[in-house]
């Protein structure tokens, strides 16, 4: 779905919105990573473990990774 834009080093999985608003990638092996701030607060694993950096050189020498927004958009919509 995300094609070259994927953010994440396994290379699918699952997303879905656990109530009330917790976004939730569950990777192959089963892991469950939280995508959003309220996710991280129910003890979910932390999805930093698993988000590639930015291969851009300019943002790859600063830290900066791939956009995860298109990720939490599609689980935003779980949440409706």
């Amino acid at each position: 779905m995300f094609k070259e834009k994927w953010m994440l080093t396994v290379n699918r999985g699952t997303i879905t919105c656990e109530p009330p608003s917790a976004l939730v990638f569950i990777a192959p092996d089963g892991t469950k990573y939280g995508i959003n701030g309220t996710a991280d607060t129910m003890g979910y694993a932390d999805i930093r473990s698993i988000w590639i950096d930015d291969p851009n050189p300019e943002f790859k020498k600063i830290g900066t990774k791939m956009s995860i927004a298109p990720l939490m958009n599609e689980a935003r919509k779980l949440c409706k």
